[in-house]
C-alpha cells in the first residue's frame, strides 16, 4: 500500500490463509506479515517501481490524492496490478466499489472508517506480524488515528477518525488490506499474497 503526499509511505505485506478461521470474508480469513516499508520523496515515483518487482506484488493500492495524475502514470506502468483508492462517505462497511476514473485508471472507493478499523484491529489482535525492531515513527503512525463519535442529523452516532499526529503508515497498511479484497477472486488458488501500499 502507498500513502502519497510530500513523502510516499509504503508498506509491503505478505498475506497467508489462516486455516483456523472459517469465514466468507477474505480479510477475516488471512493473517499478514509486514515484510517491508519505507518512504520515497514526492517526486521520486520511479523509486516505487523496483519495489513492485522486489516484493513480487500482485496488487498495490495507492491513494488517489493529492496527485492523481502521477498515481495514474504509476498504475499504468503495472497494468491490472495497481488501483487508486478514494475514501468516500456512504459506502457500506468494508464494501468497495471498483470503477474506472475519467482517465481509465482502476479506482476503488471505500468507507474509510470501516476499513481503517479493520486494519488497526488487525494490529491490536496480532493477526499481522510486525518486525520487533519497528521504528518509533511507524509505531506512532499506527497510534495516531483516533476514532471519535459525533451525533448525526438523524440523532444516531457516527464514527470518524481524527488525526492526532502523522498517520501515513497506518493508511499504507490500510491500502494493503484493501488490495487483498480486490484480489479475492484469485485468492483460493494461492496460499500467499504479496501486497504493497
Amino acid at each position: 500500500g502507498i500513502d502519497q503526499g510530500k513523502w510516499h509511505y509504503w508498506t509491503a505485506v505478505q498475506w497467508e490463509h489462516n486455516p483456523d478461521v472459517r469465514t466468507s470474508d477474505i480479510n477475516d480469513s488471512l493473517k499478514g506479515r509486514l515484510v517491508g516499508f519505507g518512504m520515497v520523496a514526492e517526486d521520486d515515483w520511479h523509486e516505487l517501481e523496483p519495489l513492485m518487482r522486489r516484493f513480487q506484488v500482485q496488487k498495490a493500492v495507492i491513494d488517489y490524492g493529492p496527485n492523481p495524475t502521477n498515481a495514474r502514470v504509476f498504475a499504468r506502468s503495472f497494468p491490472g496490478s495497481v488501483s487508486l483508492c478514494q475514501y468516500v462517505v456512504g459506502q457500506s462497511p468494508r464494501e468497495f466499489t471498483e470503477v474506472k476514473d475519467v482517465y481509465g485508471a482502476d479506482l476503488v472507493k471505500v468507507d474509510k472508517v470501516s476499513w481503517l478499523s479493520k486494519t488497526l484491529g488487525r494490529v491490536h489482535s496480532g493477526t499481522i506480524t510486525l518486525p520487533g525492531d519497528l521504528p518509533h515513527d511507524f509505531r506512532g503512525h499506527l497510534k495516531a488515528p483516533v476514532r471519535t463519535f459525533t451525533k448525526g442529523r438523524d440523532g444516531n452516532f457516527v464514527a470518524s477518525y481524527a488525526n492526532s499526529a502523522p498517520d501515513h503508515y497506518a493508511h499504507a497498511l490500510n491500502y494493503a488490506e484493501i488490495a487483498v479484497r480486490i484480489l479475492c477472486p484469485d485468492f483460493r488458488q494461492n496460499t500467499t499474497i504479496g501486497s504493497i501500499r
